[in-house]
């Protein structure tokens, strides 16, 4: 608890090593009037992972810790030296990109997300799990915005993408059942006219 508290007072997240909410709040400000001065565009994308709390409650609290410390490190190791990451939330990651305007945030976003789905989670007992997907959501910076404002919208954002692209799965699935509920229909049409072919 003690080394919790220390890490929290850091502007340390625990389960991520990765800067936490609070550090990434004041250090946006700092690059937003960095960004105004300079005329320089500043983007944020945010990574919002698919399903967390279904995929902990499948595989238990260690398992969520787990995917969240993979997910880190892949985004760490796809972020550019200048970009500043942190974890936003439970399920959430926050990226600022700094002289990046919406175009290259949303380029960084599409490659991020494909990364995070070819991520292994790997347990401490060194068992093997299935990866995480994850959405992303961008925004970029207008000089009338507040950094709440600015972070709002590419929440909203990354949260719309889950949602979209939960109803496509769920669309998808029904396509399947619906497909085939057809092709056992079609079984047992077939199998009844054999049988009335036989009686004649």
């Amino acid at each position: 608890r003690l080394q919790k508290n220390y890490l929290q007072s850091a502007g340390v997240d625990d389960p991520t090593g990765l800067r936490n909410r609070r550090w990434f709040e004041h250090t946006l400000r700092r690059q937003a009037l960095r960004s105004h001065f300079a005329v320089t565009p500043l983007s944020l994308v945010v990574v919002h992972i698919d399903g967390y709390a279904d995929y902990c409650n499948h595989f238990g609290a260690e398992a969520g810790d787990a995917a969240l410390y993979a997910v880190a490190r892949a985004l760490e190791q796809n972020a550019r030296p200048t970009d500043i990451l942190a974890r936003g939330g439970p399920a959430e990651f926050m990226l600022a990109l700094p002289d990046t305007g919406i175009d290259g945030a949303r380029v960084l976003a599409r490659r991020l997300e494909s990364v995070v789905a070819e991520t292994v989670v790997v347990l401490p007992d060194q068992s093997i799990l299935p990866p995480v997907t994850a959405r992303c959501g961008c925004a970029e910076h207008d000089s009338l915005q507040s950094i709440e404002q600015l972070i709002a919208v590419a929440v909203e954002a990354s949260r719309a993408a889950e949602q979209h692209h939960r109803e496509r799965r769920d669309l998808a699935g029904l396509d399947q059942r619906q497909r085939l509920e057809q092709l056992v229909q079609g079984a047992e049409a077939a199998g009844q006219h054999d049988e009335a072919l036989r009686v004649l």
